[in-house]
């Protein structure tokens, strides 16, 4: 029968595992996942529990110490799974009780030294009311020491501190855009390192668009293989000027203590096109030659039209109007009721026709409807199917900006559907050609 280490006090006793000869019944262990990291490099601590008969009720009663050393906790839980084991041939139950990142800030020998558990163990297991007390147990678990090796000099122009295996890669929610507007940037950085004291890095952007703040703070997450993490952060790019720019916004140099060696990490390169902004309505050619040549015209009162041609005009128009009127009452013809007009919020070419496109597309790629279908389960179907991933980001950003436009309050402007038109024509163009070449 699996047993369970309930957490819900404190626990103690001397931690080492017993020597040969020698039976605990409750004793820790502490164990690092390398002994010898390089400043800045994450390693991983566990303490284990090992323990004979009933499990015990169990809680921190000191935290360990760590000077120079950045640390996280990662909580097991209220529950903690126990599993069967041998330590010198006598049987024990095991639970991990405690995960520690560490991430060591400088060299030389560190310690984590006074963890400190306290245990409850059951003395009366007779149903009802109980009649003995638990028996408390302390234990220190045993100190763990770092030999923590300095980052090899000479360090290279720019390195900012940043130690781990990474990969980074970015994209945009929109290809082009018009001087004045702005854009959304997604960095991503993925692989093994101390992501939670990675260091920011700057963008590198060309002179014509210009960074205007973090959308959004760092979001870390596990990968889905469980073999790393990803570090997400979205950022407002303003145009400023008029042109096309090939650029990689995201490039760093980091120290991977795998190979030993400072590599370069660098995303891909975007291309962005900045558009001269929409002429905004202005007076008529002539006005304007009147104002730059700053001279002023007379007012001249308009001629008068001669009172019998238009009078005749006035005339012979309600003489038509009646005769039609009376041709179609004698005929029984009633006039054809006007048409509402469309929408405001869904212009025929507008965010309707876009999406329906974009299903369109993405049903002949990924064989399902997106019609109903979540999000998640649609972007799963497409990269099973061998859609790049950037292009599902880019999807996933679109139907963003579509839902916002359209469930937004109040009318949305033309302006604000052609960046979407020209980032959905991209997507759909590259979904069309995968589909037909089978990739």
């Amino acid at each position: 029968m699996r047993r369970w280490i309930r957490c819900a006090l404190l626990f103690l006793l001397p931690a080492s595992p017993p020597a040969a000869g020698e039976e605990k019944e409750l004793f820790l262990t502490a164990k690092v996942s390398d002994s010898s990291p390089f400043t800045g490099e994450e390693v991983e601590l566990a303490y284990t529990l090992f323990f004979n008969g009933i499990a015990p009720r169990i809680n921190d009663a000191r935290k360990p110490l760590h000077q120079g050393i950045w640390a996280e906790d990662n909580a097991p839980g209220r529950l903690i799974p126990s599993r069967p084991g041998k330590v010198d041939g006598r049987t024990y139950r095991s639970a991990v009780i405690k995960r520690m990142k560490l991430v060591p800030l400088q060299s030389g020998e560190l310690l984590v030294s006074g963890y400190r558990l306290r245990c409850a163990i059951p003395e009366d297991f007779a149903p009802g009311e109980r009649t003995e007390p638990d028996r408390i147990l302390t234990i220190d678990a045993p100190d763990v020491a770092l030999d923590v090796r300095p980052l090899p000099e000479p360090k290279p122009d720019g390195f900012n501190g940043a130690v781990g295996s990474f990969e980074a890669r970015t994209y945009a929610d929109r290809d082009s855009l018009a001087k004045g507007e702005t854009l959304r940037l997604t960095t991503v950085v993925s692989g093994r390192g101390s992501f939670r004291t990675l260091p920011g890095q700057p963008l590198f952007l060309p002179e014509g668009l210009r960074e205007t703040g973090p959308e959004s703070r760092g979001n870390i997450k596990k990968q889905p293989d469980g073999t790393g993490e990803t570090l997400t952060k979205t950022f407002v790019l303003q145009a400023e000027a008029v042109g096309s720019y090939t650029f990689s916004p995201l490039a760093f140099t980091a120290f991977d203590p795998g190979s030993e060696v400072y590599t370069e990490v660098a995303a891909r390169e975007l291309t962005v096109t900045v558009l001269p902004p929409p002429a905004p309505a202005g007076p008529s050619r002539k006005n304007e030659e009147n104002e730059t040549s700053g001279q002023t015209a007379e007012s001249v009162p308009p001629a008068p039209l001669p009172l019998f041609p238009v009078a005749l005009s006035l005339a012979l128009a309600a003489l038509l109007l009646f005769l039609l009127i009376k041709k179609r009452k004698a005929t029984g013809q009633t006039p054809a009721p006007r048409q509402a007009s469309g929408n405001r919020r869904f212009p025929t070419s507008s965010l309707s026709s876009l999406r329906g496109d974009l299903y369109a597309a993405v049903e002949k790629r990924s064989g399902i409807s997106p019609r109903g279908t979540a999000l998640s389960e649609l972007k799963r179907e497409l990269l099973k199917c061998g859609t790049p991933e950037d292009i599902v980001e880019k999807l996933e950003t679109l139907f963003g900006e579509m839902d916002r436009l359209e469930y937004s309050p109040g009318n949305y402007a033309d302006s604000e559907i052609e960046p979407l038109r020209q980032s959905a024509l991209s997507i759909i163009e590259t979904l069309e050609k995968e589909a037909k070449t089978g990739a």
